[in-house]
């Protein structure tokens, strides 16, 4: 059975891999018709109302992703990198509002998609939540070696994979719970209890 799925897990490989200009438009079509359904509030959003809303078929959906859930992590992913962007333009004059407009544009994408990421986020030992926390400690490693004055004691990969499992770990329960505070309070809080290098002058 694995011998069957090898060539579409090695076309997939390719079109993560691809500069070419037009898998990379589908593949954004993708990952914008993901978030733009899982916006609009439905609890279980399908591939073809994704290749519908992207205007391409399902050969072209699982030439790039082989389920939904990867199409997810994708978009998750992007999302990172868009704040991790941000992140690294605004850390360096004020570290601590970096790390609050990080955690609340995290906060405020999920919360949108709520009916959507609680489901996939479940009970914080799901394939999906794994994934997410691995692409979150990556981004959280890039921000760390960033970091003026980091204390050499500080090992880096444990620091990226404490914050991101804590974060994840913390917004999960609170779209389970019906999200009993702000997005904004929620991001307050995470914020306070980041490690002091990470937010100060």
């Amino acid at each position: 059975m694995a011998q069957g799925r090898q060539p579409q897990d090695e076309l997939r490989g390719r079109m993560r891999g691809s500069t070419d200009a037009r898998a990379q438009r589908t593949r954004k079509r993708l990952v914008n018709a993901f978030q733009e359904l899982a916006a609009e509030g439905g609890a279980d959003v399908t591939v073809k109302e994704i290749v519908t809303r992207a205007g391409v078929n399902r050969t072209s959906f699982y030439a790039h992703f082989p389920d939904l859930d990867a199409l997810a992590v994708a978009a998750t992913s992007d999302l990172f990198d868009v704040v991790a962007v941000a992140d690294a333009a605004s850390r360096p004059g004020d570290p601590a509002q970096a790390s609050l407009d990080s955690l609340r544009a995290v906060i405020e994408y999920l919360a949108e998609r709520a009916t959507v990421y609680e489901r996939l986020l479940g009970s914080g030992a799901t394939p999906f939540f794994t994934a997410v926390e691995d692409a979150f400690t990556e981004r959280n490693r890039h921000t760390l070696r960033g970091v003026r004055d980091l204390p050499p004691e500080v090992d880096v990969d444990v620091t990226a994979r404490y914050v991101a499992a804590g974060v994840m770990g913390v917004i999960a329960q609170w779209l389970r719970d019906g999200r009993p505070v702000s997005a904004e309070a929620l991001a307050v809080r995470l914020r306070d209890v980041l490690p002091p290098y990470l937010i100060a002058r």
